[in-house]
């Protein structure tokens, strides 16, 4: 069960993930392109994985196929909302520095919504 949206206004796309099967994965990989196309460049993503578990093994080389996509797309931030340290660390192995989780949703949103630092 999970479910996808585009706030235009705040350009964020939000993935709320309670559960997620092989079958389920390539509905969710087709709405998540259709939300990338929506976005304009800049786009920040949410991921919502408070009541979600680790996804198995093939859920989760599927779904890391979204890190190119997204990149592809535009996308300056992503944050994944996950109180599971172990999926936390499952985020990590699937999207590595482009994505930072954190336990808390205040935490993910502050991180997406604070400035890019520029560094020259």
């Amino acid at each position: 069960m999970f479910e996808i949206t585009y706030n235009e206004q705040s350009n964020q796309i939000t993935c709320a993930i309670r559960s997620i099967t092989m079958e389920e994965v390539i509905h969710y990989i087709e709405y998540y392109k259709q939300a990338v196309q929506q976005a304009k460049p800049g786009f920040i993503v949410l991921g919502d994985l408070s009541l979600s578990r680790r996804f198995p093994q093939q859920v989760a080389v599927a779904l890391a196929s979204l890190g190119p996509i997204s990149q592809e797309h535009g996308i300056a931030k992503w944050a994944f909302y996950a109180p599971s340290v172990t999926l936390r660390i499952q985020m990590k192995q699937m999207f590595g520095s482009m994505a930072a989780s954190f336990d808390s949703l205040e935490e993910a949103q502050a991180y997406l919504t604070a400035p890019v630092k520029t560094i020259r």
